[in-house]
C-alpha cells in the first residue's frame, strides 16, 4: 500500500539516525514464480510462501560503540513497529515454521 511505501521511506531516509549513514540495509525482492509455487507447503518450514514480496532490512554498527548499539537497535526496533502495522511477520525470521 502507499502507506506501507511511505513508513518505509520514512524509517529509511526520514527517521534514520544522521551520524550513521552506512548503518541500514533495506532489500525488496518479490517472491513466486515455478520454483517457490511448485513446492508443496508442506515440505518444508518456509511461512513467506504467499507473499508477494519481502522487505529485508538490517542495522550495522561499529561493535565497541555503545551509543551506536544503543542508537540503532532503538531505530531498529521502531521500524520494526512501524512495518509490522502493514506488513505482519508471517514466520519468515530465519525461515522459521511459525508453529514451531
Amino acid at each position: 500500500s502507499e502507506e506501507m511505501l511511505d513508513t518505509l521511506t520514512d524509517w529509511t531516509f526520514g527517521n534514520m539516525r544522521r551520524p550513521y549513514p552506512w548503518s541500514l540495509l533495506v532489500l525488496i525482492y518479490n517472491l513466486g514464480g515455478p520454483k517457490i509455487t511448485g513446492v508443496p507447503a508442506s515440505s518444508g518450514p518456509y511461512g513467506g510462501r504467499s507473499a508477494k514480496f519481502v522487505v529485508h532490512f538490517k542495522h550495522q554498527w561499529n561493535e565497541g560503540s555503545l551509543t551506536s548499539h544503543d542508537d540503532l537497535m532503538e531505530h531498529h526496533q521502531g521500524m520494526s513497529v512501524a512495518l509490522e502495522r502493514h506488513m505482519p511477520c508471517k514466520g519468515f525470521y530465519n525461515y522459521m515454521n511459525g508453529d514451531m
